[in-house]
Order: C-alpha cells, then structure tokens, then sequence
C-alpha cells in the first residue's frame, strides 16, 4: 500500500514537472518567434517561468536570439524528475 502512494506521489510530482518544463519550452519558442510580449499566451508564459529564471539570466546569458537561461531550466527540469523517478522506483 506504501509504494502505491509512493508511485502516485512520483506520478503526480512527474505530471507537474512535465507541464512546468511545457511552459518553458512555450516561452522558448515565443521568444524565439519573437510573438507579442502582450499576449495572452505570452503574459501567462513570462509570468510562470520568470520567478525561477530571473536568477539563471545570471549566470546563462543570451546567445543570439536563444534564451540560454529557459534551455538550461528545461535541462534542470528533466534532470530532477529523472532523480525524483529513480527514487520512488
């Protein structure tokens, strides 16, 4: 009964990862597309990806027109919910 809550909490965990490192590769590709900074799409992106990555434009800047900062969180992302996998397995 343990693990079954164990493999739901990874689950459910797992399905928010996805959905946040969705949003970022959205915001990626506006950027890139250079769409409307105002639209709703748009606002809703930057305003649930900007907390987090306000302190990575630090250290990863942008390269041309590549947002290096949303790639490298995208990279982050995909990297914890493989750890957070391994763990409730």
């Amino acid at each position: 009964m343990v693990m079954m809550e164990l493999s739901q909490t990874a689950l459910f965990i797992g399905s928010i990862i996805n959905l946040y490192a969705l949003v970022l590769i959205l915001r990626a590709w506006l950027q890139f597309a250079r769409v409307d900074y105002y639209s709703p799409v748009s606002t809703f992106a930057v305003k649930m990806t900007d907390p987090v990555l306000k302190p990575l434009r630090k250290i990863a800047p942008t390269v041309k027109n590549i947002n290096t900062s949303t790639l490298l969180l995208v990279f982050i992302i995909g990297m914890l919910k493989g750890i957070i996998y391994l763990v409730y397995q």
